[in-house]
């Protein structure tokens, strides 16, 4: 009910209705926005760390699981960041951030205002792609 509040079920026709990379994070604030709106309508309390799960998670399951992760489009979401992320990347020290992990970590996800939420994204997109490794389809 909240996605179809919040129109994002409209965007699952095809990848290429969804932003470019360039225009990603600005839209991506817009539909946190509308899906605590959504939350809000139901009397839910949605903070901009539980939007950008439910849409990450909604759209990984869509469009990653659904055969494009290649399209460029697709690469540009986000990853659902949530506690088990922050620990791997802060265990890791992924890209010398330990620092911006921990500060993430100790905000706790769930409690993200949108400056805390960007600020983490903005810090993943610091790590190149060259050292990420997703999961084959088997692993999926």
């Amino acid at each position: 009910m909240i996605i179809e509040q919040a129109g994002l079920n409209n965007l699952i026709e095809a990848p290429d209705m969804l932003p470019e990379r360039a225009s990603f994070d600005d839209k991506h604030l817009l539909w946190r926005n509308e899906v605590i709106a959504a939350a809000r309508n139901l009397g839910l309390i949605f903070t901009h760390g539980v939007a950008g799960k439910l849409i990450n998670v909604y759209f990984k399951t869509v469009f990653v699981c659904g055969g494009h992760a290649s399209h460029p489009s697709v690469s540009a979401h986000h990853p659902p960041i949530d506690e088990v992320l922050l620990k791997a990347l802060r265990d890791n020290d992924v890209a010398n951030l330990k620092k911006e992990w921990r500060k993430a970590i100790k905000k706790r996800w769930s409690k993200f205002g949108p400056e805390d939420y960007q600020a983490v994204i903005d810090s993943i997109k610091a790590v190149s792609y060259t050292h990420l490794t997703l999961p084959t389809n088997r692993e999926v």
